[in-house]
């Protein structure tokens, strides 16, 4: 840019050294062909933009970033359906009544215990209430089957949710889905009778460890 400015100061002293006015609009020209072209090339010296392509690209990037955000959210929301469609095919859903039934049982077994006075009416009073709060619990559209629905989402990806979902919905898938609650119960009533007939073993271990280490429970 300085350049520029000595060609200019020379131009406008030849320009009054000179009287031949042909001349001096030629040189006029030149100046003003030096500025122009001077300024076009003068480094750091940006063209400004037009204000309505910024405000277009600007646009678009503001579109393109809601239609990632909208596409994220449908695939978040596929996922969801999906996992609550695993829970589903499972059974998942439909245990509410059963820990309902258990809860409600054990419940009514510790009251006879403890108030055998107590009126039997009681003690449907506490199976249907029992049962009804975890069906309700187990709903769909509940806190519960969210938290539970999200929990699979994290550890499972969406991927996985649907070859599982076809795999529980084959011949073998299905048979699992059947047999499960029946092979828990008895493999809880394994686990209960090998602790009562063994229950003596771990004490003697127990004991033996207290009378090692100088520990006295008396």
């Amino acid at each position: 840019m300085r350049t520029n400015k000595w060609l200019i100061v020379l131009c406008v002293s030849w320009s009054v050294c000179i009287k031949d006015i042909k001349m001096i609009r030629y040189l006029l020209v030149i100046l003003g062909l030096v500025f122009l072209f001077g300024c076009a090339s003068s480094p750091g010296v940006v063209p400004m933009e037009d204000g309505s392509n910024m405000n277009s690209r600007s646009e678009k990037s503001h579109n393109t970033t809601v239609a990632r955000a909208k596409d994220d959210q449908a695939k978040a929301d596929q996922k969801y359906e999906d996992t609550l469609k695993l829970l589903q095919v499972t059974g998942s859903l439909a245990i509410g009544e059963k820990l309902g039934i258990h809860l409600a049982n054990q419940s009514i077994e510790t009251l006879k215990k403890q108030k055998p006075e107590v009126s039997p009416r009681a003690f449907s009073v506490i199976q249907e209430e029992t049962i009804n709060w975890f069906e309700a619990g187990m709903d769909p559209d509940g806190d519960l089957i969210k938290d539970m629905v999200l929990l699979y989402c994290e550890y499972y990806s969406h991927e996985e949710i649907l070859q599982l979902i076809a795999f529980y919905e084959t011949d073998l898938g299905r048979k699992i889905i059947s047999f499960t609650p029946e092979i828990m119960d008895k493999s809880l009533v394994l686990g209960q009778a090998w602790a009562q007939n063994n229950s003596y073993l771990l004490k003697d271990k127990i004991l033996t460890r207290f009378k090692k280490e100088g520990i006295k429970i008396d």
